[in-house]
């Protein structure tokens, strides 16, 4: 193949790699909470000597969510009375998982993930509960956990840590 044969096909082997990065999931233009499926994660505070939990949506109908170990907090809204699946994250310091579910709610429901440590080394379990009564949505799922996982899963400290170089360094 001549150099400028190979030139070409690395240009466009970069620049199919560049465009699957670029492809996170960003709710429809005009979504507002009182029209979509709002979705949060959740938290579980540990002892100082246990790592916290972190039950979060890591994805939405296969695209990433951008910053999604850092926004575990804030909503995401998806577009209610569609079937949408959302991958769902458990990270608890360098162990993590994930299992994806399906989920079609009314405009304006409110969900939240939860989740729990079957065995911390090995095994966990993801839901959605419905943010005002705590009800289970669907059922819960078995999560395996890892700690070198594959394809890289939501470790919210590296997040946190990443976030904060973003921030401008104040002046001496």
């Amino acid at each position: 193949m001549p150099i400028t044969g190979f030139r070409r096909m690395l240009a466009l082997t970069a620049t199919l790699l560049l465009a699957g990065c670029a492809s996170y999931y960003m709710a429809p233009p005009g979504l507002t909470p009182d029209l979509a499926v709002s979705v949060l994660g959740s938290k579980e505070v540990k002892s100082p000597l246990q790592c916290d939990e972190y039950h979060l949506v890591w994805a939405v109908d296969g695209r990433l969510v951008k910053d999604a170990g850092a926004r575990w907090d804030q909503p995401l809204l998806v577009a209610a009375g569609e079937t949408h699946r959302l991958t769902l994250a458990y990270g608890c310091g360098g162990v993590s998982g994930s299992v994806t579910v399906e989920v079609n709610a009314r405009p304006g429901s409110k969900l939240v993930v939860k989740g729990e440590t079957v065995d911390p080394e090995s095994s966990a379990r993801l839901w959605l509960a419905d943010a005002a009564t705590g009800a289970v949505v669907g059922t819960p799922q078995p999560v395996r956990l890892s700690w070198f996982p594959s394809p890289p899963l939501p470790r919210p400290m590296d997040a946190l840590a990443i976030k904060l170089v973003d921030q401008p360094v104040p002046p001496r």
